[in-house]
């Protein structure tokens, strides 16, 4: 999708660290949902919340965190996302064959 009008005004009336700022505000909602979610899904500290409704508002911060990250320009580089998750799952695995 394209939102050159949209992004060019917000870029306009909004400075870089208004910009930086909404990133970690969305983050932290993010957060907030995906621990809820984590909460239902482990059953050990209640919480009246559904799955479902967990996940969809962490796709929806999801929605607010990628428009923050493009208004913002950031950028992955794919080696280094395939290199984290190299890692990740050597952690996993070293752990597991640890116990």
């Amino acid at each position: 999708m394209d939102f050159k009008y949209e992004d060019e005004y917000v870029k306009q009336n909004m400075t870089p660290a208004d910009l930086w700022e909404q990133l970690a505000e969305e983050l932290g909602e993010m957060q907030h949902h995906a621990i809820k979610a984590a909460r239902v899904l482990r059953g050990k500290n209640p919480t009246p919340c559904h799955l479902q409704d967990e996940i969809l508002e962490c796709e929806k911060e999801l929605g607010d965190v990628l428009n923050c990250v493009r208004l913002l320009e950031l950028h992955y580089d794919e080696t280094e996302m395939k290199l984290k998750m190299i890692r990740w799952w050597k952690s996993i695995k070293d752990s597991q064959e640890g116990s």
